[in-house]
């Protein structure tokens, strides 16, 4: 027996040897002998594995998208353009302190409260409002070319979340309505609501319309300022008429302009704005005119000893008439250059309102 297992020993110490010879960490595949015998064993990299690769690029893109993706909150709130909202608050607080040229009104706690809830009411307004036109050009394939800037198109949103968010909406801009003090107020409040969500169904397709009802519900914000601090709309309208004016002139200026941006748009869904009947140069002409109307308000004005400083005030919108006959000249002649003068042109003009309306209430 004992010699059986010196012989099995002998027989198997060249395997323990050769065994015990490789190197720690490698593999016996790398062995010369064997990979002689069988190129494909020379190779020492392991093969790669289809599945991980395909979970990690899975998990890679989808961490992508999520991070790309705004949340539902985020593309309603996108919807309610949130840059125009302190356009709104800025000019309700300049037509109460148009009313009387006074910052008096702000120790009386009843007013302060009103032109707050009155702030509210119309930023409600012109979020609603923002959400039900976005809805409706979702539906009639307006946006087609804005992809990039709208989340229905994108899909971040549904229509049907859109549509519930603007009932929810209305319904709290409905209620809060009814905490207006003076019934005037809350009738016109109710009306600008109203025409902004009829507009776009009924009035929109109507060449010029569009842009007079959004120049007189933005208009109107400067008045509503005024008629907190007066107690009544007509008190408040006929204590800054000129200013009123000139913010309706102006916003008029401004939507026009933004229709012949959005020329190519609104030809492709068959919208027919002032820019599609008379063409881009025809409607900066269009465009330019309640401008020079708003210079000769402000000028009659300082006659009746409304607007000290007619001169300095008309400056800005002087400005805005150069812009835009740049702009015209670019399309006429360097069509490269036209987008840029033309954005130059929307985009400056809240400023230069602004401006205005600051000098005028010196």
């Amino acid at each position: 027996m004992g010699k059986q297992a010196t012989l099995v020993l002998l027989a198997c110490a060249p395997c323990v040897h050769a065994y015990t010879s490789i190197p720690a960490h490698s593999d016996a595949r790398t062995r010369p002998g064997r990979a002689a015998r069988c190129p494909a064993l020379a190779a020492p990299t392991r093969p790669p594995q289809p599945s991980m690769q395909r979970a990690q690029l899975y998990l890679e893109s989808r961490a992508a998208h999520e991070e790309a993706t705004p949340s539902t909150f985020q593309a309603l709130l996108s919807m309610t353009r949130p840059r125009t909202l302190p356009m709104s608050a800025m000019l309700l607080a300049i037509g109460a302190y148009g009313a009387e040229r006074s910052w008096g009104f702000m120790y009386n706690r009843v007013i302060q409260g009103q032109l707050v809830l009155v702030a509210l009411l119309v930023m409600a307004t012109t979020g609603a409002s923002m959400m039900v036109n976005d809805y409706f050009d979702f539906y009639d394939g307006v946006d087609a070319l804005k992809a990039g800037k709208r989340p229905l198109v994108l899909e971040h949103v549904t229509p049907t979340t859109v549509k519930a968010a603007c009932k929810y909406l209305y319904g709290i801009h409905l209620a809060l309505l009814l905490f207006v003090r003076h019934s005037s107020l809350r009738f016109c409040i109710y009306a600008n609501t109203l025409a902004t969500y009829l507009y776009t169904r009924h009035f929109k397709p109507i060449v010029g319309v569009k842009n007079f009802i959004c120049a007189g519900v933005i208009a109107t914000t400067v008045a509503l300022g005024a008629a907190v601090v007066k107690g009544t709309m007509v008190g408040g309208l006929a204590s800054v008429w000129p200013l009123v004016t000139t913010v309706g002139l102006g916003i008029f200026h401004r939507e026009v302009m933004m229709d012949v941006v959005d020329l190519e748009g609104d030809l492709a869904a068959g919208v027919r704005t002032i820019p599609a009947v008379f063409g881009r140069c025809g409607a900066i002409g269009i465009a330019t005119i309640p401008l020079v109307a708003a210079i000769v308000v402000l000028n009659r004005s300082w006659a009746h000893g409304v607007v000290r400083w007619p001169l300095a005030s008309s400056a800005p919108l002087l400005v805005m008439c150069m812009l835009a006959a740049r702009a015209a000249k670019d399309v006429a002649n360097a069509p490269e250059n036209s987008p840029r003068s033309l954005e130059a042109v929307v985009e400056s003009a809240p400023i230069l309102l602004f401006v205005s309306l600051v000098i005028s209430l010196q």
